[in-house]
């Protein structure tokens, strides 16, 4: 039985990749920041405080192949100095203290959670590929960049391997982000004014990445490579919408408001950084991945449909 340390075990993705990881007979051991933060049944928890200050790696680490960094810091309404130290230090600078100290232990290969943000911004009309130059537009993007450069380099001729993974917007059961904020609304009857958006936008079902996650810690083509994943093909934001209510059973009232004036509402409400993840294209070629072996969910309508009744089974 092989041994994997899965960082970030307790949070939303941590979940599924935990269990799809465990289904496959690994053994998953997983630091946990205090007493009694939860972590999916038969996951060993190892009391370690704030990873970005931890000392004793070998305790840690020893016994372990294969090492994923699912720990990350995300948007935050903090004082921007803060915030920026935050996402400088875990975002930034831990991938690469984690991979040094992964080598220093002889793990075999990390696996790093990173973002498609690290790449662009939420409007893009063209597929994007591996090969793609990144631009990130925001700090939270160019600190998950900032990271993947660093534990590439930290991995240089320390005999670790390394495998990045750029995931879009993730949905599953239980979604964080606009996606629950959506489910949310729609659940309490509000209507939602997109149907005039005419997009196309790649999202991820969180079980496919747990699935690649697992591929790409094991094949031997994946080492030193980075893969964007998505589902196989993007969808308009309105069907979105449609996915979402038919798996609550509830109407859409999806009403075509003029962009311009959904715009502009968002922005005198505050909420404008909404507008790009509402109405940006934002399309993933995920053929690098798929050349491993992987499936990714072949129709998102499916999958949000899935997350929309099971959110409305445990609200009821």
């Amino acid at each position: 039985m092989t041994t994997w340390l899965v960082t970030g075990a307790s949070g939303f993705v941590g979940s599924f990749v935990c269990r799809a990881l465990l289904e496959q007979g690994i053994a998953v051991r997983a630091p946990v920041r205090a007493p009694g933060v939860s972590v999916p049944g038969g996951v060993v928890s190892v009391l370690s405080g704030d990873l970005t200050r931890f000392e004793d790696w070998q305790y840690l680490l020893d016994g372990v192949d294969v090492v994923v960094n699912l720990a990350g810091q995300a948007h935050d309404r903090g004082p921007r100095r803060s915030r920026a130290a935050r996402l400088e230090a875990i975002n930034a600078r831990f991938p690469a203290t984690l991979a040094r100290r992964a080598a220093e232990a002889g793990v075999r290969r990390i696996v790093h959670l990173s973002s498609i943000k690290a790449m662009t911004g939420a409007e893009r009309a063209k597929r994007l590929q591996e090969a793609d130059e990144p631009h990130p537009d925001d700090d939270y993007g160019r600190s998950k960049l900032a990271g993947e450069q660093q534990l590439r380099q930290a991995a240089l001729g320390s005999g670790i391997e390394w495998c990045i993974i750029r995931p879009t917007v993730i949905y599953g059961e239980n979604p964080p982000g606009y996606i629950g904020l959506m489910l949310r609304a729609m659940a309490r009857g509000l209507p939602m004014p997109l149907g005039a958006i005419r997009n196309q936008r790649s999202l991820l079902d969180a079980r496919a990445l747990a699935d690649l996650i697992h591929l790409t810690g094991t094949h031997p083509d994946a080492a030193n490579h980075l893969f964007l994943a998505a589902d196989a093909e993007p969808l308009p934001t309105p069907d979105m919408v449609r996915a979402l209510a038919s798996g609550l059973g509830r109407p859409a009232r999806c009403w075509p408001l003029p962009t311009g004036l959904l715009r502009a509402g968002l922005m005198l409400s505050g909420r404008g950084g909404w507008w790009p993840r509402l109405a940006g294209d934002l399309s993933v070629d995920v053929s690098r991945a798929r050349g491993l072996g992987w499936s990714p969910s072949r129709d998102s309508r499916v999958g949000l449909e899935r997350v929309a009744r099971a959110w409305g089974q445990a609200s009821d």
